[in-house]
């Protein structure tokens, strides 16, 4: 893929980023959302006081294509914080003080933004202590420009250059990665079990 190309795809992407973002405010959905590029900063400053967790919330045939390196799944998390009012890295007998939720933020991802600020909502309203320490990603897709390195193979955590984007409307990865996609009855499937998964 040419240069320019890349550059109008990357351009196309934060457009709809931007405007996922945007439909997500409308729609009453307080979760504020992280630019990968300060997920990078986060993740690599040693010195940093501030704890990244991320949650890949997509589904299991999406994760084993890649995932973003030291991602927990949905379970997991609730599992920990279920069980400890905690996530990894913290103590399992203590109450975690608020010095340190405050440090701590909680980042799910999808392909890009959209299952995940759901997710994010439904977490805040679940452990609404952990409310104003949640994050939503932009997404794997953003990721494959910003922050290959951390796209990885789920089973050895060995950096990979594959990655599901979902659908067509996604297909927006960087030029140096490969790309896997539902089908349009899979992607129906999917949206279908979404939908329901989101009733009371």
């Amino acid at each position: 893929m040419a240069s320019g190309s890349a550059a109008s795809s990357e351009a196309r992407l934060d457009s709809l980023l931007r405007h996922y973002e945007d439909a997500q405010r409308e729609q009453g959905n307080p979760t504020r959302w992280l630019r990968t590029e300060e997920l990078k900063a986060c993740l690599e400053d040693i010195d940093s006081d501030v704890k990244m967790i991320l949650v890949d919330v997509r589904d299991e045939a999406e994760q084993r294509v890649s995932v973003l390196k030291g991602a927990l799944s949905p379970a997991r998390l609730d599992e920990l914080l279920k069980n400890t009012g905690a996530p990894p890295g913290y103590s399992t007998s203590d109450e975690i003080s608020r010095a340190e939720l405050g440090r701590t933020l909680l980042v799910p991802y999808c392909t890009a933004g959209v299952r995940s600020a759901a997710f994010g909502s439904r977490l805040a309203a679940k452990y609404p202590e952990w409310a104003p320490y949640i994050r939503n990603g932009e997404g794997i897709v953003r990721a494959t420009y910003v922050m290959p390195e951390y796209i990885v193979d789920p089973l050895t955590g060995v950096a990979v250059r594959r990655v599901h984007v979902f659908g067509e409307t996604w297909n927006l990865a960087a030029p140096s990665f490969e790309t896997v996609q539902f089908s349009r009855w899979q992607r129906l499937a999917r949206a279908w079990s979404h939908l329901s998964s989101q009733r009371p």
